[in-house]
């Protein structure tokens, strides 16, 4: 396998330091998985420990961040006579994630297999579930998400067994509507 740094990949597609990879640590923080029982460490390709892995339906993804963001929509009036406003909040929007990683394959090709997992999760619209210590505290008990975006960064560095890739996913609450009878 052609060598190369993933840390150096992912700086170089997305513009930050992916986080540093780390051994398991002798003592995990609560255990070795969160109030929620998601796991903090996943092993990785080859073995390596990560931590705080990103599952969407039962595919790992490799060498993953995530990041979550949320806006409420607020409606500001002014009063007659008085300074400031009066705010009124309307909703709260779904939450936008992304994540952002590195597909690597085992030999010195592309990493078709990662690909094509992740191209098969973004093709059917449908939603997919979303693990993630990060996300289920914010998705409370409801981890289905839809995927509205899937972008495969340009490689520039030569690198032919590793694609870095950003996936963007929306929250997906269901919804049951009930009509009422009328007698």
């Amino acid at each position: 396998m052609a060598d190369f740094e993933i840390k150096e990949m992912f700086r170089s597609a997305f513009g930050f330091e992916m986080p540093e990879e780390q051994a398991e640590p002798k003592k995990l923080p609560q255990g070795k998985s969160s109030n929620l029982s998601q796991p903090y460490y996943a092993n990785g390709l080859y073995g390596r420990v990560f931590y705080l892995p990103v599952k969407l339906n039962d595919y790992v993804l490799p060498f993953a961040t995530i990041d979550i963001a949320c806006k409420k929509t607020i409606v500001s009036t002014s009063l007659p006579e008085r300074s400031g406003t009066v705010k009124e909040m309307i909703s709260t929007d779904d939450y936008v994630i992304s994540v952002r990683g590195v597909a690597v394959s085992a030999d010195d090709h592309l990493p078709e297999e990662e690909l094509t997992k992740l191209q098969e999760l973004f093709v059917p619209g449908t939603p997919v579930e979303l693990h993630n210590i990060i996300t289920d505290m914010f998705l409370k008990g409801r981890p289905t998400v839809v995927i509205t975006d899937l972008k495969l960064p340009a490689v520039t560095n030569g690198v032919q067994h590793a694609r870095p890739y950003e996936i963007t996913l929306v929250s997906d609450v269901e919804y049951t509507l009930e009509i009422p009878e009328y007698v």
